[in-house]
């Protein structure tokens, strides 16, 4: 049987502890790891957190599934789990609608009532959060991160570490390119450039 070690103990990892719970009764959770040895303090979880990163020694039958939801982080702590001889387990929910056509990459969390549709493609270590919609044919770059209610349109792209912030919309055929910011409930018509950040509609860089 897995025992499901999940890393971040932040809110995001605290999300998926709970769609974790809830969609798996029988689950068998391990506990968390986090560099913050206080992460989860006051929230009365019964699973704490085994160790911080670089300490993770995986035992038998552990499956790691990747809640780091800050992309400026992402890469690292995913290099830093492999070295440890990591297991990387997808946590996509029930409830997530993921089309038979989608190429999933590893260490993908995909939340409750999310959409991904005919030959999307979503690289390693993304995360989608609940209730977003990922279009046709749209792409999605190693170690980016979309919030939740988000809408990447058809033929759109996150490039590598990009970062869609609640309720924002890149159009069809946008390129969100490396490391790049959308604001909350802004919409990119166009491109956001390597590193930008950008808010509003239209999306404008700041």
């Amino acid at each position: 049987m897995k025992n499901f070690v999940i890393a971040g103990a932040g809110g995001f990892g605290r999300e998926v502890y709970s769609y974790l719970l809830n969609s798996a009764k029988n689950a068998q959770i391990r506990g968390f790891l986090d560099d913050n040895p206080n992460a989860l303090e006051g929230f009365g979880f019964a699973h704490k957190i085994i160790s911080d990163f670089s300490s993770y020694i995986p035992l038998e039958g552990d499956a790691v599934i990747f809640a780091v939801a800050n992309p400026k982080f992402k890469k690292k702590i995913a290099e830093i789990l492999a070295a440890r001889g990591a297991e990387f387990e997808n946590f996509i929910h029930p409830n997530a609608a993921v089309s038979g056509s989608a190429k999933i990459g590893k260490g993908v969390v995909a939340a409750p009532f999310c959409f991904v549709q005919a030959n999307a493609q979503i690289g390693d270590f993304v995360s989608i959060n609940a209730a977003v919609k990922i279009s046709s044919s749209a792409k999605i770059g190693n170690y980016s991160t979309i919030s939740s209610n988000c809408v990447v349109g058809e033929k759109a792209e996150l490039k590598e570490g990009a970062f869609m912030a609640s309720s924002s919309i890149l159009k069809g055929g946008a390129t969100m390119f490396e490391n790049s910011f959308l604001g909350a409930n802004s919409c990119a018509q166009s491109c956001v450039k390597k590193g930008q950040t950008a808010f509003g509609n239209p999306a404008m860089p700041l």
